[in-house]
């Protein structure tokens, strides 16, 4: 039987190979071996010769009347039906591969072969015998066909087996994941979702088609779902990824869950989807939203009371400061509820280093207690005076401190009121000067360090000045006084006033007379200079005594009278303050 083999020359496709040979060659190598068996080619010998090919001639509209010993056996007939005429093509053929015969056998008629497909047939004890077949037709009868068939049994049995180890695998792994208490989830190539375990279904009531492809999505609570925008970047990168949302229960409590995936990879190692799990984290985050709210309501009650929070880690030597502790400093509009911080950068430099050491003799456990009064620095750039305490949580081995914790507290109001009472008690209300208690203290320090000068002035008719134009202007009177006698003091000098109308200038170190007496000459002029009050012009005479020590006494009780009996005697005797105090001494002399 020889085969078309012009008709593949004019661009029909390449026969299909058996055993190393074309269909149609070996069409015409079985002609050759029913005709010259010594001249059969060496490859298809060497399949006949192993089994592998079974081989069958016959009529197209019959059956075969010539079969290898190959075809009987792995068909199961024997060459006595063959002989018989017992096989028949149609008879042997299962419904519903006639069509797919009928299709090749037609391909066959326009290019002498047909392609090799998977189909099956009949064995003769009624099992279905699997084979890849392919059919050639002789060029010179076209009603004689050559059919050649591979068994394919064993391949398909590993086939079966394959499937059902994929199945019982598959198996085991889905119910493994319904009994996890999590819900195990995977999408294929297309990220499309091909599996959900049983518990995502029992919890959000879905059917298995509604949870699958992109249904599990409608389950999602509608104000997470941009939150699923991550995900799809963490997708298309092949990255792992880790979200939590809220999903719709069965009884339509939203409940939230935290969603994780990991990339899978096939054999080959393109990637071929995700893996992952879905944990209900519902108690968490009520725990977190509780604590948040809890926090919340303490920092309020902390910013109420200006106590502030802070943690220290020796390792960095960093501060984790609360928002209360940010309130204090003025920085409440920072949105954040605890924020690191470099300690040392907001401590007023003239506390550091009492700071400083305070903290190091704690931590190295030198101190029992630490407790520090410093000022840190604001937003607006100005101080405020907090009251640090802390104690150690954490001690190494050699006891020292590794962590702390502490509060910050708000003293700055108290330190005001310390620091006004404390001037209020040296310092004249009115005026802003030394009060007699703080002269008294400078005059008594001033004694003890060297000669000094002590000035005593009253206001001539003061008394008037109240009684005729009132306590307002008598106050306004003592003020401009006040004033310039503060420009006329050098800064280690005190200017105070004793009460009423009576002041004192204070010069440590004065020992020369005639200096002292050139300067009062200069200030009782700046003294006299008038001022306007209420839209009246008033002036300020004064009447000045002056006395030395140790020249004229040496303790702060005899200077004071005799600077209060110079001032008298000027008064008496006009505005020479030379003769005033020549005066003043023989008086002194005299009374001694």
């Amino acid at each position: 039987m020889a085969t078309r083999a012009g008709r593949v020359g004019r661009g029909a496709p390449l026969p299909p190979r058996v055993g190393g040979l074309t269909l149609a060659a070996a069409n015409d190598a079985l002609r050759t071996v029913r005709r010259a068996p010594a001249t059969v080619p060496p490859a298809l010998a060497a399949a006949l010769a192993a089994g592998v090919v079974g081989i069958a001639c016959g009529r197209i509209d019959r059956g075969p009347h010539w079969a290898n010993p190959a075809f009987l056996a792995m068909s199961g007939y024997r060459g006595a039906d063959l002989a018989a005429g017992r096989l028949d093509w149609v008879a042997m053929t299962p419904p519903e591969w006639l069509a797919a015969d009928t299709e090749r056998l037609a391909t066959a008629r326009l290019t002498g072969f047909s392609p090799t497909y998977e189909k099956e047939f009949w064995r003769a004890d009624g099992s279905r015998w699997p084979v890849l077949v392919g059919y050639a037709l002789d060029a010179v009868d076209a009603g004689e066909i050559t059919v050649i068939a591979v068994d394919l049994s064993a391949l398909k049995r590993v086939e079966a087996d394959g499937r059902a180890a994929l199945i019982e695998s598959e198996a085991r792994f889905r119910a493994l994941a319904d009994d996890v208490p999590v819900m195990v989830w995977l999408t294929g190539r297309d990220d499309l979702t091909e599996y959900m375990s049983k518990r995502w279904y029992e919890f959000t009531g879905q059917s298995l088609a509604g949870g699958s492809g992109l249904g599990w999505v409608d389950a999602i609570h509608p104000d997470d779902r941009a939150r699923l925008v991550p995900v799809r970047v963490a997708v298309n990168a092949r990255q792992p990824f880790d979200l939590d949302f809220r999903v719709r229960r069965g009884d339509g409590e939203f409940r939230w869950m935290l969603s994780s995936g990991r990339p899978r990879v096939a054999a080959d190692g393109s990637p071929c989807g995700y893996v992952g799990c879905m944990t209900d984290i519902h108690a968490r985050k009520t725990v977190e939203r509780e604590l948040a709210a809890t926090q919340g309501r303490l920092s309020q009650a902390l910013d109420g009371t200006g106590v502030g929070i802070w943690e220290w880690d020796a390792a960095t030597d960093t501060v984790v400061i609360s928002g209360s502790t940010l309130t204090i400093s003025g920085y409440r509009d920072v949105d954040v509820d605890f924020v690191k911080t470099d300690y040392r950068s907001v401590v007023h430099r003239d506390d550091l280093p009492g700071f400083l050491a305070k903290m190091e003799a704690y931590v190295a456990g030198r101190s029992a207690e630490f407790e520090c009064e410093i000022r840190v620095r604001t937003k607006a750039g100005g101080w405020v005076w907090v009251c640090d305490r802390g104690t150690a949580t954490d001690r190494d081995a050699d006891g020292r401190a590794r962590r702390m914790v502490g509060t910050l507290t708000n003293i700055d109001d108290a330190k005001r009121a310390e620091a006004k009472l404390r001037w209020t008690v040296d310092h004249d209300a009115l005026t802003g000067l030394a009060n007699r208690t703080r002269f008294q203290r400078r005059l008594a320090e001033a004694l003890a360090a060297g000669p000094v000068a002590l000035a005593l002035l009253d206001i001539d008719d003061f008394k008037s000045v109240n009684d005729v134009l009132g306590h307002a202007a008598g106050d306004a009177l003592l003020a401009v006084l006040a004033e310039r006698l503060r420009d006329f003091a050098y800064p280690d000098e005190t200017v105070a006033r004793l009460g009423g109308d009576e002041f004192t200038v204070l010069m440590p170190g004065a020992r020369d007379a005639g200096k002292v007496l050139a300067r009062l000459d200069r200030l009782r002029a700046a003294l006299a200079a008038p001022f306007v009050h209420d839209g009246r012009t008033l002036t300020c005479r004064s009447s000045i005594g002056v006395t030395l020590a140790p020249t004229h006494a040496n303790d702060a009780s005899a200077l004071l009278k005799n600077a209060d009996i110079a001032t008298a005697t000027l008064a008496n005797s006009g505005p020479d303050l030379a003769a005033a105090l020549a005066q003043a001494r023989n008086t002194m002399t005299a009374a001694a």
